[in-house]
């Protein structure tokens, strides 16, 4: 069965035989998505994915599946690879686990702050209130 998959984003990777021969393997998944690379000095590269195409479910999870293996060689912080899979939106995560639990947490925040903003002024001060209870934070 076949689906439309698009993906965006982009990591700065280590350049090992190991990377490059997953960026092949991207390639190869990838088909219609462009998959590029851009060399650094510092035997370094940035990988970047980007487009959309129709292509089985299998597909899709083995371009996700090979972007995760790209964590152990990050370089600095988590890249956030943003996925869709027939109008069903997903984040596929890169990077080393601490850092990936970093990068969601600080991109749960962006989200609530965005989301705060778009409060009414009234709502906003029903929110702090709420939040201010003990009960709020409890699950």
């Amino acid at each position: 069965m076949s689906c439309w998959y698009s993906v965006d984003g982009e990591v700065k990777v280590k350049d090992t035989k190991q990377t490059r021969a997953l960026v092949a393997e991207l390639e190869h998944n990838c088909g219609e998505i462009e998959v590029s690379t851009e060399d650094h000095d510092d035997k370094t590269f940035t990988l970047t994915v980007s487009g959309g195409q129709m292509c089985s479910y299998t597909t899709a999870t083995e371009i996700d599946a090979t972007l995760e293996k790209f964590g152990p060689f990050v370089v600095g912080d988590a890249a956030c690879f943003n996925t869709n899979c027939d109008d069903e939106d997903g984040e596929v995560w890169v990077g080393k686990a601490d850092k990936v639990a970093k990068g969601q947490a600080n991109a749960k925040l962006e989200a609530a702050r965005a989301a705060v903003k778009e409060l009414t002024e009234d709502q906003a001060e029903q929110l702090v209130k709420e939040m201010q209870s003990p009960d709020f934070w409890r699950k």
